[in-house]
């Protein structure tokens, strides 16, 4: 069974308790990667996630 949106934001931030913009990116990367938000646009002012969905 794959894992649910809220089971991978759930995972997302227990692996970074101490650092909430490190999730931040991380989760933004992994909605990216599910609705390709950046194809549309909704990370156009966001240099930082734009550079971490395009490392991933």
């Amino acid at each position: 069974m794959a894992n649910s949106i809220r089971t991978q934001v759930e995972e997302t931030i227990r692996k970074h308790p101490g650092d909430p913009s490190k999730a931040a990116i991380e989760l933004c990367v992994m909605l990216d990667e599910r609705f390709d938000l950046a194809g549309n646009g909704w990370f156009d002012d966001d240099v930082e996630v734009l550079e971490a969905i395009s490392s991933s």
